[in-house]
């Protein structure tokens, strides 16, 4: 799958897509069910799967995964339509039913016991032909953090594997020399019984071990033995524990309960023993602002954590806070620093977009604490340019299209794909497209090859946004018509919102389009100079 991710999402769908065809469409009709994962993300790839499948496919296909599973069920018909079964919770024992042929519901949701867990390891399921590997010592979750899949998806009860099982896998790997083991479970350590484990999976010889921990688990003995195990075998153990913030506030929304204190006495220990883990933080939270976001990282940097995660907060399906997203003013939308098809909460009753986008630029870009004041400035700053500066040139002038084709024409040539803001281009508002359309790979790829091909589509960018341009002045109008109510800042900021909606809609038809030109280009010549039909 690796090779995939070097492509822009549209090119990783059709990628994905068309690899699946050239390899297995003559061999599905081997096959009575394929099972398909959902996840959040790769909706349209499923269902585009769903799509080409249907038509050849004599079998059942079966949907399962948090998505499903977090969907109700009129949801689920409308979002999935296509499918045969749907598995909500743990699939075991569903599939299970839907392979023998016992089931008369299109939806199941079977609950399971230790008994029902069959090792894919010791069955051959899953043959060990890698050094690496996932493996899991239990099923679920006690907690019920509201940002995370696990505390939404089942219930607080856990399902530890049978002991027979845990051993007979350990010595499975000792056999086959298993390097590396990421452990699955939400909370590896919850106890002795969990000591014991780890103790025996440490006499796999040169073996290391990633797995989470929780610091409110961590007390008393129960920490004295772990940081002994740690301490002892430290360059074999890498922990990640959550914090995810320090404010009281943001707490109670994500249902989660810190006490800061004994986490300072932890973080304390584990850097004395030289003990490695990673933080992981969230940043989106509703009651967070800017400067609560910047106190969660100094209170890492100052407690001597050297290596901190920051995650966007996405909202689980059937999370509280998705249910109160009213109530506390969320906003869920893309990130315009990622193509990627994610939503996360990007405004809140305690932050607006621009304050998001700056949480988000400190989490990925820079370490850089900026003075909570800058914020104000910025806004003044952003709400001047947008309410005086974006309506001045509704299309490209000569001088404008020059300097956007020589640098749009530059980095194909460099085959650099950084993000340029490309202000005072009269390109502005497409900064997000350009990036996204130069993100394709086969579209550099050609270009290295056959230089010619860099004028070409340097040309066909350009004239997608003169396009583009032209299309949103033609249906002005009807836009202020419908909103000649607003306030002329409000008028303003919608439209831009509005525009921005067009240029990502063409921005993707165009892509796909070059994308299928690329693609036949492998078998035949094809025009890439004919105006686009969109």
């Amino acid at each position: 799958m690796d090779n995939y991710f070097e492509y822009s999402p549209l090119e990783i769908e059709a990628r994905i897509i068309n690899d699946f065809k050239k390899k297995y469409f003559n061999k599905v009709n081997v096959y009575s069910f394929i099972a398909i994962s959902a996840y959040a993300w790769t909706e349209n790839l499923v269902n585009g799967l769903i799509n080409i499948l249907k038509p050849i496919f004599n079998g059942k296909i079966i949907l399962g995964g948090y998505e499903i599973t977090a969907l109700n069920d009129d949801k689920l018909y409308k979002t999935y339509p296509n499918a045969d079964y749907y598995v909500k919770g743990y699939s075991e024992k569903s599939l299970e039913k839907l392979f023998k042929n016992e089931s008369k519901n299109r939806i199941l949701n079977e609950k399971i016991n230790e008994n029902d867990l069959i090792s894919v390891y010791l069955s051959g399921i899953i043959p060990l032909t890698t050094e690496s590997i996932y493996w899991e010592s239990k099923r679920g979750c006690s907690f019920h953090c509201d940002f995370c899949e696990w505390g939404n998806a089942a219930s607080n009860k856990v399902i530890r594997l049978n002991e027979d099982r845990i051993d007979d896998e350990i010595n499975l790997f000792k056999q086959n020399k298993i390097k590396k083991i990421n452990i699955l479970d939400a909370n590896f350590i919850l106890n002795d019984h969990d000591i014991v484990i780890l103790e025996k999976l440490l006499e796999i010889q040169d073996c290391i071990f990633n797995f989470q921990v929780n610091f409110n688990i961590l007390k008393n003995k129960l920490l004295d033995k772990f940081v002994s195990i740690c301490k002892n075998n430290r360059n074999r153990l890498f922990l990640e524990l959550g914090l995810q913030t320090i404010h009281k506030e943001e707490m109670e929304i994500l249902k989660r309960n810190n006490d800061i204190e004994h986490i300072k006495y932890i973080l304390q220990i584990f850097n004395n023993q030289n003990i490695n883990y990673e933080i992981s933080i969230i940043f989106g939270i509703p009651g967070q602002t800017f400067e609560t976001f910047q106190n969660t990282i100094r209170f890492l940097e100052e407690n001597g954590c050297k290596k901190y995660t920051a995650y966007p907060l996405r909202l689980p399906q059937n999370s509280i806070m998705k249910k109160e997203a009213s109530k506390l003013k969320i906003k869920e939308d893309y990130s315009k620093f990622d193509s990627y098809p994610i939503k996360f909460v990007t405004e809140s009753y305690s932050f607006d977009r621009l304050e998001w986008e700056m949480m988000y630029s400190i989490a990925n870009k820079s370490k850089i604490l900026i003075p909570y004041e800058f914020v104000s400035i910025m806004k003044k700053v952003t709400e001047n340019y947008i309410t005086k500066d974006m309506d001045k040139y509704s299309l490209l002038n000569e001088v404008e299209e020059n300097e956007l084709s020589d640098i749009i024409y530059e980095k194909l040539c460099k085959n650099d794909i950084s993000n340029n803001l490309l202000l005072g281009t009269g390109a502005d508002k497409y900064y997000i497209a350009i990036n996204r359309i130069l993100s394709i790979k086969s579209m550099r790829e050609l270009c290295i090859r056959e230089k010619k091909y860099t004028r070409i589509f340097t040309n066909l960018i350009i004239d997608f946004i003169k396009k583009t341009q032209q299309h949103i002045l033609n249906v002005e109008n009807t836009f202020i018509n419908e909103n000649q109510n607003l306030s002329a800042d409000l008028l303003s900021q919608k439209k831009l919102e509005w525009e921005l909606e067009i240029i990502d809609k063409e921005c993707k038809a165009f892509c796909e389009e070059l994308y299928m030109k690329i693609e036949q280009k492998q078998n035949m010549e094809v025009d890439f100079t004919s105006p686009n039909k969109r």
